[in-house]
């Protein structure tokens, strides 16, 4: 199973269970030769993980290691993060390390930041389902003995402002990192025609505030010039005019940013006049992925990569929203592709008007 010469052993989505991982175990045991495991996406469990740890007390070789998606709880990644700290070996070698996708409740983020505060060697970390709490013990723990950490991906977060600000403080005290990955952002309600409009209209305006706010304080080491990032990548942001400005104005303050891309964005904005000035501004901007921009509305050589998801309001009667910002307006026709009919009282000349605005 274990090649003499191979450097990298990808077992990942073979259906593996606990039985395969001890067979893995005993052969990695004084194994020198793979520098990089990947069981992702089998079900090996805790005690698939436990038998993986085991062996890893006797692996000086393996730099790179993916349990990502392999239903372990706390008690396995409890177990895995033991045997890490305890290895000489490990913890001075072992430089990715991904164990999102698990159910690690309590012990497992426990164990993962005790652990951090030994990895001298670690430049990789994937994590997930983290709430603010967790942010901040996860800055304590990199700082504790500057972890030379390049790479950080918190993946299905509670990204509130609590939470945003914590990585913040990552991005800024964390001189080494270059590349971090975050999400996801508070999304509108789910579309539901039972909902009164005026309740779903304070529902939309709650969560646009909150991924304003959020937004704000995650670029605020951008934005001030205290960021060595040279790729930022945002999860399942809403992305209109607003968002657009706020992600100009951050680039308007940082020197390094090479790339900007948005994953899973719901983007309704075609144009900011001000985030394609800071962009044709910001001397190293390379790619911008993930918006619905027209490449000439940006130039400078910037590669513009376009969004997968873009939004066409639905042509909903003006008159339903009132004084409502213009900016809301338009979140809310975007967010719910056309669930809600036009009123049976716009006028044609209303309705086409609404189509013809399509991004489609």
């Amino acid at each position: 199973m274990v090649r003499s010469g191979g450097t990298s052993l990808d077992l990942s989505r073979r259906d593996f269970g606990p039985e395969h991982v001890h067979v893995l175990a005993e052969a990695l045991k004084g194994n020198r030769s793979v520098s990089k495991l990947n069981l992702s996406h089998n079900p090996i469990g805790d005690q698939g993980c436990e038998l993986l740890a085991d062996a890893l007390r006797f692996n000086s070789g393996l730099k790179e290691i993916d349990l990502s998606f392999t239903e372990s709880t706390g008690n396995g990644v409890r177990a895995l993060c033991k045997k890490l700290k305890e290895s000489k070996w490990l913890k001075a070698r072992v430089r990715k390390l991904n164990l999102a996708g698990n159910r690690h409740g309590a012990r497992g983020p426990t164990a993962i930041y005790r652990t951090l505060s030994f990895a001298s060697s670690l430049r990789e970390l994937t994590l997930d389902r983290m709430n603010h709490e967790g942010a901040e013990r996860l800055a304590s723990a990199l700082a504790s003995n500057q972890t030379p950490l390049a790479r950080l991906a918190l993946l299905h977060c509670d990204l509130d402002e609590a939470f945003a600000g914590s990585v913040a403080k990552i991005v800024q005290e964390h001189a080494s990192l270059r590349a971090l990955t975050v999400g996801n952002f508070p999304q509108p309600p789910a579309a539901d025609a039972a909902i009164d409009k005026a309740d779903m209209v304070v529902m939309v305006e709650a969560a646009a505030t909150t991924r304003m706010g959020s937004l704000d304080q995650l670029l605020q080491p951008l934005a001030s010039g205290a960021s060595r990032l040279e790729e930022l990548t945002l999860c399942s942001l809403v992305v209109i005019e607003r968002e657009l400005e706020l992600l100009g104005r951050a680039l308007a303050g940082d020197r390094h940013l090479k790339r900007l891309a948005l994953e899973d964005a719901l983007c309704s904005a075609t144009e900011s006049p001000q985030f394609t000035q800071y962009v044709q501004l910001h001397p190293f901007v390379q790619s911008i992925e993930g918006l619905v921009l027209a490449p000439q509305s940006v130039g400078n050589g910037v590669q513009v990569v376009p969004a997968t998801h873009q939004f066409a309001p639905p042509g909903f009667d003006p008159t339903h929203w009132g004084n409502i910002d213009p900016h809301l307006q338009e979140e809310i026709m975007s967010g719910f592709g056309g669930l809600w009919p036009a009123n049976s009282s716009s006028s044609s000349s209303s309705s086409s008007s609404s189509s013809s605005s399509s991004t489609f």
